[in-house]
């Protein structure tokens, strides 16, 4: 039963007020290919996310959310490596 879930979350900014585009879709691409292997498959969603900066105040940001879902060995045997 796959009753576990791995959720890796992907920022859309860098230092609170730069654009990470590029970045963010090399992370989410790695990332996939990372969490495929690792568990079997993966999603990403694109998302809206907020976080309050101590030097910029609120920031909204675009995120991508990748997960994976498995079962409790699977995820142990992962975390153990």
């Amino acid at each position: 039963m796959l009753n576990k879930v791995v959720r890796v979350y992907v920022p859309g900014t860098i230092d609170a007020n730069k654009s990470a585009e590029n970045i963010q879709a090399q992370w989410t691409q790695t990332t996939l290919e990372r969490l495929a292997v690792l568990f079997g498959g993966a999603t990403a969603i694109k998302a809206e996310g907020a976080w309050v900066s101590d030097t910029e105040g609120l920031i909204v940001e675009p995120v991508v959310l990748i997960s994976s879902f498995c079962d409790e060995n699977r995820l142990k045997n992962i975390v153990k490596r």
